[in-house]
């Protein structure tokens, strides 16, 4: 379902309901993370473009979040919980299991580009 809503609306949200609505307007940047290596990881068993060029799009809207800007050093590289950093999901915080996540993501993204 959150691919085909990703093909669709080009955006996914931090918290859908039972219908798969989205409920709330923030972006979940942990989430998005851990779904990206989700569909490079099902574009590995099922050879399956739509998963690879969901997970390579959700990657660059991730790039664009990551803080490489700020001088403060408990956020210089980070990604925060939610875009916007006041969204519900680790309120106004840079989670460090958010770059964990990302730098998965980011790593799969290279392998996929170096055998392709």
């Amino acid at each position: 379902v959150l691919l085909e809503k990703w093909k669709k609306e080009k955006r996914l949200y931090g918290a859908y309901d039972a219908d798969w609505r989205g409920v709330v307007r923030a972006r979940c940047l942990v989430g998005e993370a851990q779904l990206a290596g989700l569909w490079f990881r099902m574009g590995k068993l099922w050879p399956d473009q739509p998963y690879i060029d969901a997970a390579l799009e959700v990657n660059h809207r991730l790039k664009q979040t990551h803080n490489l800007s700020t001088d403060h050093p408990g956020i210089r590289g980070g990604i925060a919980g939610s875009a916007p950093l006041y969204g519900r999901y680790c309120f106004f915080k840079y989670p460090n299991w958010a770059c964990k996540f990302f730098l998965d993501t980011m790593l799969q993204e290279r392998i996929w580009e170096t055998k392709s």
